[in-house]
């Protein structure tokens, strides 16, 4: 079992807790802040995938949950980290990250209120990292643009798509790990109406491609489910 986060995050008796469970052996990967942990799951990661890794990693803002969030299924499936930064500066533990020689690009997810543009000139410094950036208006054009990108990039199969709230994250971090192990994509919704963005993705999807809701009515309305099920194609 992973618990990520220090102890302000995760505490040290609920990791001891599941310790407790027969065969369970507990790994804490924690920093001093949300860039430090983003940092050290990466490095586990990378590490993981050995020759598997491909080099490039996703940069998110680490203030706001939507665009990492977005991410997160491709990152599953690929071994792509996803590294956190401030809107404005790049966090020392996380440049430190990038200097890894293993790190070759580095995918920006979000536009220019998320990510600055003084934070993409300073990752374009040296010319040694691909820099590359996937944005769209709101978080939900950008879940769309990220969708459409990994397909492109043959990180992920036309055949699964997850649907999460855009508004609080917790059903999307379980989701996003879900869509990931079947290599699918992660979109977002508003809870009052299904969102432009995924309606036109999923307008554009196959007979085959199989469609799940994370959460529940509080989250994601009836109404707003019927719309899923009205935006996909006549089977």
């Amino acid at each position: 079992a992973y618990v990520v986060g220090g102890q302000p995050a995760i505490s040290e008796s609920v990791a001891a807790e599941l310790g407790r469970i027969p065969g369970v052996t507990v790994v804490r990967i924690g920093g001093r802040d949300r860039y430090e942990t983003a940092a050290k799951v990466a490095a586990t990661v990378v590490s993981a995938k050995g020759t598997e890794f491909d080099g490039r990693v996703f940069l998110a803002r680490g203030d706001v949950f939507a665009d990492a969030l977005s991410a997160s299924a491709v990152a599953y499936s690929s071994g792509m980290p996803i590294l956190l930064t401030r809107p404005r500066r790049l966090p020392d533990r996380t440049l430190r990250s990038l200097t890894d020689p293993r790190v070759n690009g580095v995918v920006i997810c979000g536009g220019t209120p998320a990510v600055s543009s003084e934070v993409e000139l300073a990752l374009r410094e040296g010319k040694r990292l691909s820099v590359s950036r996937i944005a769209g208006r709101t978080r939900y054009d950008t879940a769309r643009a990220l969708a459409s990108w990994a397909r492109r990039e043959g990180l992920a199969d036309e055949l699964y798509v997850a649907i999460a709230s855009g508004l609080d994250y917790p059903d999307a971090v379980c989701g996003g790990a879900v869509a990931g192990s079947r290599r699918g994509v992660l979109l977002m919704t508003d809870a009052r109406t299904l969102s432009s963005a995924t309606r036109e993705f999923l307008g554009g999807e196959g007979p085959d491609t199989v469609v799940h809701v994370f959460g529940g009515e509080p989250r994601i309305p009836p109404p707003v489910e019927n719309a899923v099920r009205s935006a996909l194609p006549e089977q």
